[in-house]
């Protein structure tokens, strides 16, 4: 056994490198096993959070059944800024736009100077909410908040977003650039994994997985 408090995050690295690779059953288990091993260290608050980076991760390659699964199990156990913020985003991109606005709410009201809430979650929640009720323009005004904080893997949605904006707005080259933008290794990354229906969740068309996941 690894020592408490380190090997749950080696453990969730992991998990990281085998989802990008491609291997999602492998990275379930991995998530699991960093989840179990932070609440043996008494790290209750991580192991919710590795729950919430695997939602979002699940919901970006079409699996929205279980993006909320987990999403839903996270905040049940921690309603930090790191699970509270993750969480949401998997319940908005997975269509669960009512719960993510009251999560979202729920952040602004009790963070309101929050660097990472006010410029990381809270403008990809608005812009998705946005997207969803097919305003593009105001999707695009959420977006610019995020724009300064953006090149972490925080920030990695949000790129990917905006590039959803330019595809509804039939933008190809805009969005090319976009998505082109988006960093390695960050989450929005997982979209290259994706079935062909996930690359544009706004295009009208039903995300379906695929077997491998």
């Amino acid at each position: 056994m690894g020592k408490p408090g380190i090997e749950d995050q080696l453990l969730y690295d992991e998990s990281d490198t085998a989802a990008y690779g491609g291997q999602f059953a492998k990275a379930r288990e991995l998530t699991r096993r960093a989840a179990e091993s932070a609440v043996r260290a008494d790290e209750k608050e991580a192991a919710a959070s590795y729950e919430a980076e695997a939602a979002v991760r699940e919901a970006l390659v079409g699996n929205m059944a279980l993006a909320k699964q987990q999403a839903q199990a996270a905040i049940a156990h921690s309603n930090g800024r790191d699970v509270t913020g993750p969480s949401a985003i998997a319940l908005a991109l997975a269509g669960d736009t009512a719960h993510a606005t009251r999560l979202a709410d729920d952040l602004s009201k009790r963070l309101p100077e929050d660097t990472i809430v006010q410029f990381a979650y809270l403008p990809v929640l608005r812009a998705e909410a946005s997207l969803r009720d097919g305003n593009s323009r105001t999707a695009m005004e959420a977006l610019a908040a995020a724009a300064p904080y953006e090149l972490g893997a925080r920030g990695s949605v949000a790129i990917w977003l905006r590039g959803e904006v330019y595809l509804v707005e039939r933008q190809g080259r805009e969005a090319a650039v976009e998505f082109q933008n988006v960093p390695m290794r960050s989450p929005a990354t997982l979209l290259r994994l994706a079935p062909p229906t996930k690359i544009s969740l706004h295009s009208g068309k039903t995300p379906t997985p695929t077997s491998p996941f």
